[in-house]
């Protein structure tokens, strides 16, 4: 800090310390929002596009409304499952978490919660204990399906 003889800012002092505390906290902030930035996520189906659709609302939703924080950790993984799972892709936990724009310990309670709801589930790779997938279970899918089949008919 930049301060005088008896430990006293003067206003210039106080308003650099105070732009600088601001610059810092702005750096931190672009550097957690490019850490847990959605990877752009292929396309195939018709409920596919319906899922994308939903999926770049919410971000959009997000980027205009910022200070309001509508997260929807559950919801944001479902969709990303289920457009990989059109795909053919893998998904790890972390990118479910980066698609879902939460912490890892945030992220792996949804999962739980998910997993206990009967809705995903986890699969272990065969040869590496450390990698963990995610996928929707049957019942996810399904859930999913009419989900979107519903949203897309109306």
């Amino acid at each position: 800090m930049t301060a005088k003889k008896h430990g006293a800012l003067d206003g210039q002092g106080l308003l650099a310390e105070i732009t600088a505390a601001r610059e810092r906290l702005e750096n931190i902030e672009a550097r957690l929002r490019a850490t847990y930035a959605p990877q752009p996520l292929p396309l195939s189906s018709e409920l596919e596009k319906v899922a994308r659709a939903l999926y770049e609302s919410r971000l959009a939703r997000g980027a205009f409304l910022p200070e309001l924080e509508l997260v929807e950790p559950a919801w944001d993984m479902m969709l990303a499952l289920y457009i990989a799972q059109q795909d053919g892709r893998a998904v790890t936990l972390s990118d479910a978490f980066s698609y879902a724009r939460i912490a890892p310990s945030t992220g792996r309670r949804w999962v739980d919660k998910l997993m206990a709801a009967g809705l995903i589930d986890r699969v272990q790779v065969p040869g590496d204990r450390r990698l963990v997938l995610l996928r929707l279970s049957e019942t996810g899918t399904e859930r999913m399906e009419r989900l979107l089949q519903t949203l897309s008919e109306s």
